[in-house]
């Protein structure tokens, strides 16, 4: 069961949330984490798996790069909201209360409410935690002590205690 869901969009942040589920496997097993592209297997309803994976996962990382709130704008304006799975799970998990962590990457800036549209407006509340690649060892030791810390007030072990 994967307690660690990562949410990002495919145009823009996939390396990022790539390098980021790399070093969460190490730190706390494959098992663990749910990154659509690793995690389904062929021939798997994708849709069935994603929405499955979210209400199974104890924590949300939000994967944001810069010019994420851009696209959010432009897919409300041309219509296409319902199109994004990464908006889609996003809305799904703030619906059924699940933790979420906004990970900014470089650039990005703090998420502004009136930038987001009415089901996302949420996430600008959220306490967020930096991804930087100046900075990604620091960064990911902050991350993956934050996930340590939320994953066992729930009383769930977690993987290697060595770290990448």
């Amino acid at each position: 069961m994967p307690y660690i869901f990562l949410n990002y969009r495919t145009q823009s942040d996939a390396y990022a949330a790539a390098l980021l589920d790399e070093l969460l496997i190490r730190r706390f097993g494959a098992d663990a984490i749910f990154r659509a592209s690793r995690s389904i297997r062929p021939g798997v309803d994708y849709r069935q798996a994603i929405l499955s994976a979210i209400k199974e996962s104890r924590v949300i990382l939000a994967v944001v790069g810069q010019g994420w709130d851009a696209v959010i704008r432009e897919e409300d304006r041309r219509g296409e909201a319902g199109n994004s799975w990464a908006r889609m799970e996003l809305a799904e998990a703030i619906r059924d209360g699940t933790v979420i962590i906004p990970i900014l990457l470089a650039g990005a800036p703090s998420l502004v409410k009136m930038d987001l549209p009415d089901d996302l407006r949420g996430l600008a509340h959220y306490q967020y935690l930096r991804f930087d690649y100046r900075n990604i060892s620091q960064d990911f030791f902050r991350i993956s002590e934050e996930l340590v810390h939320l994953l066992s007030t729930w009383n769930i072990a977690v993987g290697n205690e060595s770290g990448p």
